[in-house]
């Protein structure tokens, strides 16, 4: 990595977060589905099954300069 951040610097950095609740899909054997518009007859207009998981987001400001891709 050049000159930036390594994802666990992030981790132990002392940022300030909240736990919030995001949705995730669950693993499915076939490919999710969302029709934008009126699937086939008997067609769902949505598949794939979601869970919610409480993730930490942290403010990440502090570092902008240290950050890079």
């Amino acid at each position: 990595m050049m000159g930036g951040l390594a994802v666990a610097d992030l981790r132990s950095a002392d940022l300030n977060s909240v736990l919030a609740p995001l949705n995730f899909l669950v693993p499915m054997a076939e490919k999710p589905v969302a029709y934008n518009y009126e699937p086939p007859p008997g067609v769902p207009v949505r598949t794939g099954e979601s869970e919610e998981h409480q993730v930490p987001i942290r403010d990440a400001r502090p570092l902008i300069g240290r950050l890079s891709l």
